[in-house]
């Protein structure tokens, strides 16, 4: 637009004074975007008509049609197009499409810069910056792009990358060194966590090319000899820290570390450990930057407080140590150090092997390896095997110690560990993890191992071991026949049961569980060389049990037809069952230990009763609602008797009236006269119809009845 076409239009209206460096920007040419019809570039200006003529483009603009020459008023441009610059990237893209895709392909933190350089602040948010981002690579292909650029962005010594999302971008006036990018973060963040991660990070920029320190809070001459070498090698390394900086550094960590809160209310949550778990984890990670940076200055460590040992007594008296473990960085390098830390607070043997044991059952991911390895090379193997061969038979193996002994059953190093695992119980422990958490979660993430044993073609085999390994013992007697046969049987039993439990399963989709219950069969299979006699007939009838179930013809009741209310009441049970009940009924257990002989414990008895009670009622809920089929009642209909009907009923000798509802497995309730459709009575009253007579003997009472009236009980509920 020319000035004095602009003029007449401040003229003609006065709200536009303001606009005058907007309205100079309308020029031919210019590219511009509008809200609802995307990228465009301005043709001219109709004097005349008062109208800027646009052109936007389908080409620019995907799932638009063109709009040529669009007449727009330059009052309502003001407002509502956004007019771009020449040096603007969307721009270039236009007038130097080869630049740009150049930096796309091979310059991604060129590219940045080049958008943050055309900002008037060099700066702008990673909102703004992504939505730039996306109008120049292209919807599709943006995601993946910018999942490997961003990397080459953030070591970008030009460019300060904020810590989240709508945190600023900013094009730097000096570069930065990674170190010093990192020294600048250090100081403006408050946050207590990230303070720590940054000081690691400081620490490891700092001296990536050093010997690393010793990892104990006590120093020896091994650490001071490392401390000098550390300081001789300064000079020479990327970042260099000051003593001004070191001390910003340690005072600032030490109040991040002092930040963890401690629980002292006796009342504490679940909830509330978990959380200190975190807290003391944050603080015992902090303990160990700020111990390695103080080595820097050949500062006494054993002067700093609070100290590891400290960290580690506390959580061991608060029953903490497996959150704290499961909360420390998950590297091989931490979860080593704190193993070792741990032997050093309790130089006793016996002490520290019995705290890493327990570490080890309620351990996750890579600890439980750690555990494993740093006790088998401290010659506790033999500990590690019965305690492992006690937590299988006590159903106390849990799913991350369960799918490393699953990983690991071929390894040479623990086949002493492993190899008396191998067996059906094994299998069993699998099918009741994979259940338990499909139970707890309510979403639909993935349970690793349903898909370890899925994945893993030749574990059923392995653990149902179907081709028992012949004895080298040729002086042991050879089994007559009837025992061979009734090891068979026992064998066909266990596959069978184990086979049910696998099809109840909640954890397996159906078509995994078709997949599974085949390697069931494959191992009963004996095709064209089929055994003859007592053996070959268990055999047989096994091999037909696993493929009825596999065509859905289960031996178990048929399916219980429940609502939805009732489904949620017992799903919730069951998991207060496993994550309250039973860990409540197990700390029981060990209390009742501690108060001496087992023989005269009443308290241990108790517990050990409720043990039983709890693992019946478990298993009965899992069962019962693997078999589960909901309904809203809507197949009710008032011609016939069935789940879902309201029946009246006239009784033919006291003239009496009853009126029932007949629901769910699950909503019997006497006092509202609601049946479950499993009752006696209402057995004997389904597919019947208004005016049929109906004689029910129920518990030895006998009565005759006539149905006056049915309704549908989803009727009574609008």
């Amino acid at each position: 637009m020319k000035t004095e076409d602009i003029n007449n239009l401040v003229e003609t209206f006065p709200a536009l004074r303001d606009s005058r460096e907007k309205l100079h920007a309308m020029q031919d040419g210019a590219y511009c975007e509008h809200k609802s019809w995307g990228f465009g570039q301005i043709q001219s200006y109709d004097a005349k008509a008062g109208r800027l003529l646009i052109n936007f483009l389908a080409a620019d603009n995907p799932g638009k049609t063109d709009k040529r020459k669009h007449p727009m008023a330059p009052e309502f441009c003001v407002k509502h197009l956004e007019i771009f610059p020449a040096a603007d990237i969307r721009v270039r893209q236009k007038t130097e499409p080869k630049v740009v895709e150049k930096l796309i392909k091979n310059e991604p933190a060129q590219l940045v810069k080049e958008i943050l350089l055309a900002s008037p602040s060099r700066s702008m948010s990673g909102i703004e910056l992504e939505k730039i981002l996306t109008q120049v690579i292209g919807l599709p292909k943006y995601k993946k792009w910018w999942a490997g650029a961003k990397k080459h962005v953030e070591n970008d010594p030009d460019i300060a990358t904020p810590e989240k999302k709508d945190g600023y971008y900013i094009l730097r006036e000096e570069p930065l060194t990674p170190g010093q990018e990192i020294l600048e973060e250090y100081k403006l963040n408050k946050n207590a966590l990230q303070k720590i991660l940054l000081a690691e990070k400081l620490y490891n920029a700092t001296v990536k090319n050093t010997d690393e320190p010793a990892e104990d809070d006590e120093p020896d001459e091994e650490v001071a000899k490392t401390a000098k070498q550390l300081k001789a090698k300064l000079a020479n390394i990327e970042v260099h820290l000051d003593d001004k900086d070191l001390r910003l550094i340690f005072d600032e960590l030490t109040t991040a570390i002092a930040s963890a809160k401690r629980i002292t209310k006796p009342d504490a949550t679940e909830e509330d450990y978990d959380k200190e778990s975190k807290e003391y984890a944050a603080r015992l990670h902090g303990i160990w930057v700020r111990n390695d940076l103080c080595r820097h200055l050949q500062e006494d460590v054993d002067q700093l407080a609070p100290t590891s040992r400290s960290i580690i007594e506390h959580c061991r008296e608060k029953r903490l140590l497996p959150g704290l473990a499961e909360r420390i960085p998950q590297t091989p390098k931490s979860l080593k150090r704190l193993l070792d830390l741990i032997t050093r607070v309790y130089p006793d043997e016996a002490i520290w092997k019995d705290i890493i044991l327990d570490l080890l059952q309620k351990s996750t991911g890579k600890f439980t390896s750690e555990c494993v390895n740093f006790l088998v090379e401290r010659g506790h193997a033999k500990n590690v095997g019965e305690k492992l061969f006690e937590w299988l038979y006590g159903r106390e193996l849990l799913s991350p110690v369960l799918a490393w002994v699953v990983k690991n059953r071929a390894s040479v190093k623990h086949a002493a560990i492993v190899t008396p695992l191998i067996n059906h119980r094994l299998l069993s422990a699998i099918l009741q993890a994979v259940d338990a958490e499909a139970i707890r979660s309510s979403s639909t993430r993935r349970i690793p191992l349903a898909e370890e044993l899925s994945a893993d073609k030749t574990l059923i085999p392995d653990l149902l071991g179907a081709s028992p390994k012949k004895t080298k013992d040729t002086a042991a007697p050879p089994k007559d026949a009837e025992t061979l046969a009734a090891e068979e049987e026992a064998r066909g039993e266990i596959a069978c049961d184990l086979a049910q439990s696998l099809n109840l399963s909640q954890g397996f989709d159906p078509l995994t569980k078709k997949s599974l219950l085949a390697r069931f069969i494959g191992l009963y299979d004996d095709g064209k060389h089929t055994k003859s006699g007592k053996i070959g007939k268990i055999r047989k009838r096994v091999h037909e049990k696993l493929q009825s179930l596999v065509a859905g013809e289960t031996e178990q009741s048929e399916e219980l037809v429940v609502s939805q209310w009732s489904l949620d009441a017992r799903r919730d049970e069951l998991r207060d069952i496993i994550q309250n009940k039973i860990p409540e009924n197990k700390k029981a257990i060990a209390i009742a230990k501690e108060h001496g002989d087992l023989k005269e414990n009443s308290e241990y008895k108790m517990a050990r009763q409720d043990q039983e009670t709890l693992a019946a009622r478990r298993s009965k809920l899992e069962t019962e609602l693997g078999l589960a089929r909901v309904t809203a009642f809507i197949e009710a209909t008032t011609t016939n008797v069935g789940i879902g009907s309201i029946v009246e009923l006239l009784n033919t000798e006291t003239g009496k009236t009853e009126r029932f509802t007949i629901l769910g497995a699950w909503d019997s309730d006497p006092d509202k006269n609601i049946l479950s459709y499993k009752t006696p009575l209402a057995q004997q009253l389904f597919n019947k119809a208004t005016g049929d007579i109906v004689q029910t003997e129920i518990g030895g009472n006998t009565e005759s009845w006539k149905i006056k009236s049915l309704a549908r009980w989803v009727d009574t509920r609008k």
